[in-house]
């Protein structure tokens, strides 16, 4: 079927990046509460770690920059679900410009979107 098909991929491919080093973590549907919570935040940390891994490898990994200072800000995935990172910078709002990424801290911060693909090629100045 269909749905067999799809979890072969989903074997291989989680097979594949745990081969390369990466860490993949399911949900766990027991987890209640502040367990629960603790999980997803563990979850997220890994997938920024793994993001980096990614970015550094491909030699394009560059920490957010400061456009206005102490205004606007310029940063990639890993940026926007680094907590530590945003605090100190007191950033308040996230304009996530890439239509496959999702809002990772929707209770900290404000969030707008910009259904953009994330591909150099994309017209992003049409905006």
């Amino acid at each position: 079927s269909r749905f067999a098909m799809a979890d072969d991929r989903y074997q291989h491919l989680t097979s594949s990046l745990e081969s390369k080093g990466f860490v993949l973590k399911k949900i766990k549907d027991e987890a209640k509460g502040g367990e629960r919570d603790k999980y997803l935040e563990e979850i997220r940390q890994q997938s920024k770690r793994n993001h980096d891994k990614i970015m550094k490898a491909a030699g394009c990994y560059i920490r957010g920059t400061e456009i206005l200072p102490g205004f606007l800000y310029l940063g990639n995935k890993s940026d926007s679900m680094d907590i530590q990172w945003l605090q100190d910078r007191k950033i308040t709002h996230i304009l996530n410009c890439a239509s496959e990424l999702r809002n990772y801290l929707p209770d900290l911060y404000t969030y707008a979107r910009v259904e953009a693909d994330d591909i150099g090629s994309y017209p992003i100045l049409l905006w």
